[in-house]
């Protein structure tokens, strides 16, 4: 078995620089986050719940590109101090986006966003039913009139199941 020296120097140096690593990630200037996000089913439609703490309504943005809602926002931080030196520094610039696939068939200017106490809270309505449509069926032949027969049409996305 062999002996090993513990060196209580090499301890601290490496304590030395984990703590010095973590200042350093700590202070760089801007962090991108993945807030905590919610979202379930009212009446009114898909309500979606996310945590934006210090954001201020303008601060953050909802977006709808090709059936895609971005919830996104950024923060900067003041570039100084109006009165003496910093001393610690935790509250740095930071941002977050998020994105959320929406079902076919939404009306984008009927949603509606809100911060209130930390939350952005925006409400999807539901997409509008698609209803199974008659379709008159006329003869083929050369008679010109119509028949009586009709044909009950559903659209291929309510028949499976899917809107």
């Amino acid at each position: 078995m062999a002996v090993v020296r513990w060196d209580p120097w090499s301890e601290l140096d490496q304590l030395q620089r984990d703590v010095s690593e973590l200042f350093n990630r700590r202070m760089q200037p801007a962090r991108t986050a993945r807030p905590a996000m919610d979202a379930f089913r009212t009446d009114k439609g898909t309500v979606i719940r996310l945590d934006v703490p210090g954001f201020s309504p303008d601060e953050v943005q909802v977006s709808v590109n090709e059936g895609v809602l971005t919830l996104s926002g950024a923060r900067t931080s003041e570039s100084e101090a109006e009165e003496g030196n910093w001393i610690r520094r935790e509250r740095a610039s930071s941002s977050f986006e998020r994105s959320v696939v929406l079902p076919k068939g939404i009306d984008v200017d009927a949603i509606t966003a809100s911060v209130n106490n930390g939350v952005l809270e925006v409400v999807v309505p539901h997409p509008a039913e698609q209803q199974p449509r008659q379709i008159n069926v006329t003869s083929a032949g050369g008679s010109g009139r119509p028949s009586d027969a009709t044909v009950d049409v559903e659209s291929r996305e309510s028949a499976s199941g899917t809107s």
